[in-house]
């Protein structure tokens, strides 16, 4: 069964890795795929045949990939400065005194 064609529409992105050397690649990609933009779950499919490849120490080593994601980082950017507008809004004396309790609390 075509587990990857399966995954494709539930998951964010769907990679399949062939080869031992490509793992570091494909676990790269996934892990970027599913930080970058609105997180989420990603497949990566390992097929039976790959369990069986040997690759040198070294090898696997040097086939790592260090994930970088600079969307990651202007997200947080964004994120640090919605917190200190709201973190204002909250020391400005309210125009109004049912100014920010809600609908029960004007009631």
């Amino acid at each position: 069964m075509d587990q990857l064609a399966i995954a494709k529409p539930l998951c964010k992105a769907a990679f399949r890795v062939l080869h031992a050397a490509d793992i570091g690649i494909g676990l790269a990609r996934a892990i970027r795929a599913a930080l970058s933009g609105r997180p989420g779950g990603v497949y990566l499919d390992l097929p039976a045949k790959l369990f069986s490849q040997v690759m040198d120490a070294e090898a696997g080593t040097k086939s790592l990939v260090k994930v970088i994601d600079p969307a990651r980082r202007r997200f947080r950017a964004l994120r640090d400065q919605a917190r200190a507008r709201r973190s204002q809004e909250r020391e400005t004396p309210a125009d109004h005194p049912r100014q920010g309790r809600g609908l029960r609390a004007g009631r």
